[in-house]
C-alpha cells in the first residue's frame, strides 16, 4: 500500500522507523528507512538522514543511484510526509 505520492511521480512505501536514530560515525543520523518506487525502478533500503549541520539528505543503497539536485527538496518532503503518517499510525 503506498504511503506517499510525490509531485516527481515516486511513491514512497515500505517506511521504517529507527527509534533510537542510528548514529554513523561521521555524525549523521538514519532516521527512517524505506523503499522508493519510481516506474520501472524499485529502490530498497534508502534512508532519510540528518547531517550534522541539522540538513535532510536521501542516502541511496548504492552510490551510483543519486537522487537529482532538482527532485531532491520534494523527495525529502514526501518522505518526512510519509514518516509522519507511519508515526501517525503507530498512535
Amino acid at each position: 500500500m503506498p504511503v506517499s505520492d510525490t509531485p516527481l511521480d515516486c511513491r514512497i512505501v515500505d517506511v521504517s522507523l529507527h527509534s533510537p536514530p542510528q548514529v554513523t560515525p561521521k555524525g549523521f543520523r538514519v532516521l527512517a528507512g524505506f523503499t522508493l518506487l519510481r516506474r520501472p525502478l524499485r529502490i530498497r533500503d534508502c534512508s532519510l538522514v540528518r547531517a550534522p549541520t541539522g540538513t535532510l539528505h536521501i542516502w541511496t543503497p548504492d552510490p551510483a543511484v543519486r537522487i537529482s539536485r532538482a527532485g531532491h527538496p520534494e523527495l525529502v518532503e514526501a518522505v518526512q510526509e510519509a514518516v509522519e503518517a507511519a508515526k501517525a499510525r503507530l498512535n
